[in-house]
């Protein structure tokens, strides 16, 4: 009886594990019970992965895992989705959206999702592949260059026992065309990054789920197939179930990784500072220490795991007061990159372990324009001239145009200084190579190099070119240190006349100090609108303006901006994270003012608006991310604060020069007072220069232009008159000497000749002082006149 129940449960657990599989091979685990982690009925079949998995031959050739960060055709989603469909609108603005579906049934249906939301459909791919969960980033296809100028695919058994996710990267490269290579390491791609240069990192599941293989064989095999020939394999500092590094670390570019960092308080504060240490003090493959960077995650937010495409970051955000200081990390990090937040869907919410990067795959393009070169950087050697190499690669078979391949380059700039451009050489095969020449010791040398074949594509290195160059330096790197002879400029002009003021630029440093010059007399100048009420938060779904035409502003004022303020009432729905408050300029550019807004009122501010023209059609609305609406404005102003010029009447006659180290430049400051209105004008002189501490010194100009009067022709030269305090608090003590006559009359104006304050019937002589006493002056420039028998002193008076 024993045997036979024995022999029974056996045939059970049987017959349930053959019904688990077949349930698997046929996609029956429902979307939404999947998780990162296995299901039960999942780690009953742990055995099954890489059981059935065929290793082939690996690519030949140089090989090179390409990273993230470079050129991407496009991206790689599942539906249904785990991200907002209006990321994968502004994705597919520029970018092919590559849509995983079941077949023709699920494309019309993501089809017509698509143009609900304003999807640009001409960017958009649909593969008919199966697939059981929407991590591609986990599943999806690893892309490696070979060979002769070739893109492939390689394929790994995927560490979670889901059939139909792996053999998606089998249906992406039948669906390119490309070669398909299989590498028996079992693996998932948010616990790999890699640089494009050899080096990759994941956490040390890389290994234990390889139990049959040694580390050793693991990265051989890493080796063989993506060209990784420096393995870094880490403890997972977060002490998570998932194990995977894009958790808590993420390279930017070759040189610059992110780690997440927490408070001191956190129980896994010392295992990250450990990882972030064991970075700093890694070399990078262009030879220098890792440039770390660090996001604050208090709460575990999973600011690590986002998604670069092309020239875009999207950065997954929570809603909370956090998220600004995690965009600016990014924004600090990668200069000249488009920085977005995104909030997640309330279906499917950013977690500490899954967020937008698990959620998306970049797809390579198999025609990319591929410029490989190792840069210089820090300190060199001091040369006559250094030579800089490259490798151009147009993988599509078309002409590298060679009059296209320039190197960039400036020395000790400033944020004004322009790139020269020279021409790169062609040496064989696709090598380049041009020379710079060298500058005096202690020198900053900045480059980038560009490149454009016939297919029409055109790229730099790095990436983003220009906005974050390649920088190193001739010898020990020096500083050159600006200061002035004076901090500010003020200066009393008749109207109609001239006048010229020295300021002297002093080099204190121990490098030349190259400098650029501008001047301002822009005034700040603020317009105000009201908005009508955006519709009911039930009267849309996705987008108030493509949906409810709300709103758009015509604005006939011209000017650039400065700023736009906007104050408004927000009431919300039960999920606050999806909503978010947009505006778009004239000229198309659109900013997210505000997102993830409990109910409230809020004035928001927004300078990366400035240098948009005022004039022309401005547009607002709302965004619901999940796409059922729930959110609305109301008492809505719009404050535009833009620049005006109050006119030419400031200039310099130097715009630009360098000075050696210890010497002096003297500037000539012009005044000019000709057709100006009484009164007192600021104005600024900003000077940049490669000063690397102040690298724009503005000195401010307060400018007055008064009337003319014949006081000033004939002023009293037997007495002499001293005020004090001046500038002062309204309360002044005058003492008088050496006058010949008396002062009768006492008398205050302003700058236009109203008189503001007098005191008559006075007997002053030598020798004598009194208290003006007007403390109810407003602040400024005042004209302080006394008078006597035929003669009359004036002098400025100064209310602090």
């Amino acid at each position: 009886m024993k045997l036979f129940s024995l022999r029974t449960a056996v045939i059970i657990m049987l017959v349930m594990v053959a019904m688990n599989l077949k349930a698997q091979n046929n996609s029956k685990y429902p979307p939404q019970r999947l998780t990162h982690q296995m299901t039960p009925e999942e780690a009953l079949n742990r055995h099954l992965i890489g059981r059935d998995f065929v290793e082939t031959p690996p690519p030949t050739g140089t090989i090179t895992s390409l990273a993230e960060f470079e050129r991407a055709k496009g991206v790689l989603v599942r539906y249904p989705f785990g991200i907002p469909v209006a990321l994968i609108r502004e994705m597919a603005r520029d970018a092919i959206v590559t849509t995983l579906v079941t077949g023709t049934s699920e494309e019309n249906t993501v089809r017509a999702q698509y143009t609900s939301a304003g999807v640009n459909l001409d960017n958009c791919n649909f593969i008919y592949a199966p697939s059981d969960s929407y991590w591609t980033r986990d599943f999806g296809p690893w892309f490696v260059s070979y060979g002769d100028n070739q893109v492939g695919i390689v394929d790994f058994p995927y560490n979670r026992p889901r059939p139909n996710d792996d053999n998606v990267p089998v249906k992406v490269a039948e669906s390119l065309g490309l070669p398909l290579f299989g590498m028996n390491v079992i693996h998932t791609g948010g616990n790999y990054m890699t640089d494009n240069y050899g080096m990759a990192a994941s956490t040390t599941i890389a290994y234990t789920e390889n139990s049959s293989q040694t580390p050793a064989q693991v990265d051989q095999k890493m080796q063989n197939y993506l060209g990784i020939s420096d393995y870094h394999v880490l403890e997972d500092p977060n002490n998570t179930y998932i194990d995977h590094i894009d958790c808590w670390g993420k390279y930017l570019a070759p040189s610059k990784v992110l780690i997440r960092s927490v408070p001191v308080s956190h129980p896994q504060y010392d295992e990250l500072e450990a990882t972030a240490a064991y970075f700093e003090g890694t070399i990078c493959p262009w030879g220098v220490p890792y440039e770390v960077f660090r996001v604050n995650t208090p709460q575990n937010q999973p600011y690590t795991n986002s998604f670069i495409l092309n020239d875009k970051v999207f950065v997954p955000i929570m809603g909370t007061s956090y998220d600004e200081a995690a965009l600016e990390v990014y924004r600090q990090a990668m200069p000249g990159y488009q920085i977005f937040g995104i909030i997640g869907q309330s279906s499917t919410p950013w977690e500490s372990t899954d967020a937008l990067h698990c959620r998306t795959h970049e797809m390579a393009d198999p025609d990319m324009l591929n410029i490989r070169h190792y840069p210089l950087l820090a300190s060199q050697p001091v040369a006559y001239s250094y030579t800089l190499e490259a490798n151009i690669a147009a993988f599509s078979g078309q002409e590298v145009i060679a009059d296209s391949v320039l190197l960039y380059y400036r020395v000790n700039p400033n944020i004004y200084t322009p790139f020269e451009a020279v021409n790169m050489t062609h040496a064989s095969g696709n090598q380049w190579t041009a020379n710079i020449q060298s500058s005096e010791p202690g020198s900053t040398i900045q480059y980038y190099i560009h490149a454009a074949d016939a297919s029409g594509r055109s790229e730099n290195h790095p990436f983003i070119g220009k906005s974050d160059p390649h920088e190193f330096y001739v010898g020990e790197q020096l500083f050159a240190h600006i200061n002035t002879d004076i901090s500010s400029v003020e200066a009393t002009v008749m109207k109609d006349e001239t006048e010229e003021v020295s300021l002297d630029i002093l080099n204190t440093g121990e490098l030349s100090l190259n400098y650029f010059i501008t001047v301002s007399t822009d005034q700040p100048d603020t317009l105000s609108y009201a908005l009508t009420n955006s519709p009911a938060a039930t009267a849309y779904n996705s987008n108030t303006f493509t949906e409810n035409g709300w709103t758009s502003l015509a604005i006939a004022e011209e000017g650039l901006l400065s700023e736009i303020v906007i104050s408004y009432n927000w009431t919300t729905d039960n999920y606050a994270t999806e909503g978010s408050f947009w505006v778009e300029s004239p000229s198309g550019a659109k900013q997210m003012l505000a997102s993830g807004q409990a109910s409230g009122t809020y004035t928001i501010s927004n300078k990366s608006i400035a240098g948009e023209q005022l004039l022309g059609n401005w547009k607002f609305w709302i965004e619901d991310s999940y796409g059922d609406g729930g959110h609305q404005a109301n008492n809505i102003t719009v404050k535009f604060v833009r620049v005006v010029s109050t006119g030419d009447w400031l200039s310099v006659d130097l715009s630009q020069g360098s000075i050696a180290s210890g010497d002096t430049d003297r500037i000539m400051v012009g005044l000019d007072a000709t057709g100006m209105e009484l009164g007192t004008y600021q104005g600024y002189i900003n000077i940049l220069s490669n000063d690397v501490e102040v690298p724009v010194l503005v000195v401010p100009v307060t400018f007055t232009v008064s009337f003319n009067t014949p006081v000033w022709e004939n002023p009293v030269t037997t007495s002499s008159v001293k005020v004090y305090p001046n500038p002062g608090n309204g309360i002044y003590t005058i003492e008088v000497q050496g006058v010949s006559h008396s002062f009768s009359e006492v008398e205050v104006t302003d700058l236009t000749g109203r008189v503001v304050y007098s005191m008559q019937n006075l007997s002053i002589r030598t020798a004598q002082r009194f208290t003006i006493s007007a403390p109810q002056l407003p602040a400024g420039i005042y004209l302080l006149k006394l008078k006597g028998e035929g003669e009359q002193q004036v002098l400025k008076l100064i209310r602090n």
